[in-house]
């Protein structure tokens, strides 16, 4: 769980800032901005079950707020 908080605060970044990689397959099955940041709401829903004190879980709060913010 603690890999998979850590690979969703980096994509939330890369997906912010612009520096993700060209992939041949979207991030989401949406393939859009909004859906991928829907995904990772709910990962954050889950990890806040799963690893409610981690300093992952609150980076990738903070980051997905931050990706809200820059719409």
């Amino acid at each position: 769980m603690t890999i998979f908080a850590a690979d969703k605060v980096a994509k939330v970044r890369e997906l912010r800032l612009g520096t993700g990689r060209t992939s041949p397959r979207p991030v989401h099955a949406s393939g859009t901005r909004h859906g991928c940041l829907a995904h990772y709401r709910e990962c954050l829903r889950l990890l806040e079950q799963r690893l409610p004190d981690s300093r992952l879980v609150g980076e990738l709060r903070a980051e997905l707020g931050k990706a809200a913010r820059d719409r």
